[in-house]
């Protein structure tokens, strides 16, 4: 069992559990101050969705995403903190090339296979070239929420600023940083997600 801690962080890993609640409550045990919690609206893997009705025959059902989140937290009476960062526009595959070898990647789709030249027949469909390269058609921008818990509002005005909108990435410049900051108010710091400065997050 882990000791409690100042200020638990758990950064985009509620996306795919399926009983969310134990979860959280967890989280909140585990946290004297504060729950942090960065979420996307929607997840990132969801711009992909539209690719796969052409290669499996299916439509694919993207995970909740920070909106499902903060329902849940109020169905628990939980009333947390909630700051919307700008909005990021998609960013675009340089060359179809690296579009192929992304979709390729993302849709588990192997070269040279009947799964492929459908994913090939709906990339001549589905991206659309703009100056900068190809984009997914109607594709949203991205939206980062910062969803935290606690009485400290100070707590949730100094991540904000240290949380990085880039080239369609969200970085937060991750536990050692924060733990800087912890340091000078004598708290400690639990990170479910470790160094996510190391990592970054697509959008």
């Amino acid at each position: 069992m882990l000791a409690p801690v100042d200020v638990v962080l758990c950064a985009h890993v509620v996306y795919t559990i399926a009983d969310i609640e134990p979860f959280v409550r967890k989280l909140a045990h585990h946290a004297r101050y504060k729950v942090v919690m960065p979420t996307h609206m929607r997840p990132t893997m969801a711009r992909f969705d539209p690719f796969w009705p052409w290669i499996y025959g299916e439509t694919k059902y993207s995970p909740p995403g920070a909106a499902a989140l903060m329902q849940v937290l109020w169905e628990m009476d939980i009333y947390p903190q909630l700051d919307m960062f700008p909005p990021v526009p998609p960013r675009p595959f340089r060359s179809w090339e690296r579009a192929l070898e992304t979709l390729r990647e993302r849709l588990f789709v192997a070269p040279d296979t009947p799964q492929d030249a459908r994913l090939q027949e709906a990339m001549r469909a589905l991206l659309v070239a703009t100056a900068g390269g190809y984009v997914i058609k109607d594709s949203k921008p991205g939206r980062l929420a910062l969803i935290s818990c606690s009485q400290a509002r100070a707590w949730c005005d100094w991540l904000s600023e240290y949380i990085i909108c880039k080239d369609e990435r969200h970085i937060l410049v991750g536990s050692h940083a924060l733990k800087v900051f912890c340091d000078g108010w004598n708290l400690s710091l639990k990170s479910t997600v470790g160094d996510l400065s190391a990592t970054g997050y697509p959008c």
